[in-house]
């Protein structure tokens, strides 16, 4: 504990507190990765790492035996290290329009005509909105409504811009939960 710097030996001072720094920053980045590696693993588990449901999907929490304990609020987050995050189809009705999205395209109908009759319908997207043909489109290439878990698509840090990660740098893991369609 220093408190104030040191007016007769400034310069030690700042060498001192340069190297402080340097070693708090070493000490932030190591546990980062820590925190990585233990995210890579859980989700070559199949569990979840962080995150929301996608539309038509709930989260829901295991206990430490991974049995089922409840569904998680939107927000949500588990109390206890090794209980694990993971998903299921909600069984609702956002489960079924995302089945019948699936349908239609099967049928050849273009993802405008669906989005088009999913706002007829008064069915609103996933945050509320109307549906358009770019949200159609996620849906049918979101590898969850097949089971599969899918973490690291994405790389960003504090006060930088997010990109996405090539694929062979994402973690896959097929059969992960049950699949919807």
């Amino acid at each position: 504990d220093r408190g104030f710097a040191d007016k007769k030996n400034k310069f030690m001072t700042n060498i001192q507190t340069a190297m402080e720094r340097e070693m708090a920053s070493e000490y932030s980045r190591k546990l980062s990765d820590e925190v990585f590696a233990g995210c890579v693993i859980i989700s070559k588990q199949g569990y979840s790492a962080g995150g929301i449901a996608c539309y038509g999907m709930e989260r829901i929490l295991l206990n430490a035996d991974k049995k089922f304990e409840r569904v998680l609020k939107k927000g949500e987050h588990k109390s206890i290290s090794n209980a694990r995050v993971t998903f299921r189809p909600a069984n609702d009705k956002t489960t079924q329009v995302v089945r019948n999205i699936f349908l239609r395209f099967d049928k050849g109908i273009s993802l405008d005509h669906i989005a088009e009759s999913l706002n007829d319908k008064k069915i609103p997207s996933a945050h509320g909105g109307k549906w358009n043909k770019q949200k159609i489109l996620r849906i049918l290439t979101n590898e969850t409504y097949i089971g599969t878990r899918i973490y690291n698509k994405t790389w960003g840090r504090l006060k930088q811009k997010i990109r996405s990660n090539p694929r062979i740098e994402w973690v896959i893991k097929k059969d992960a939960f049950p699949e919807i369609i």
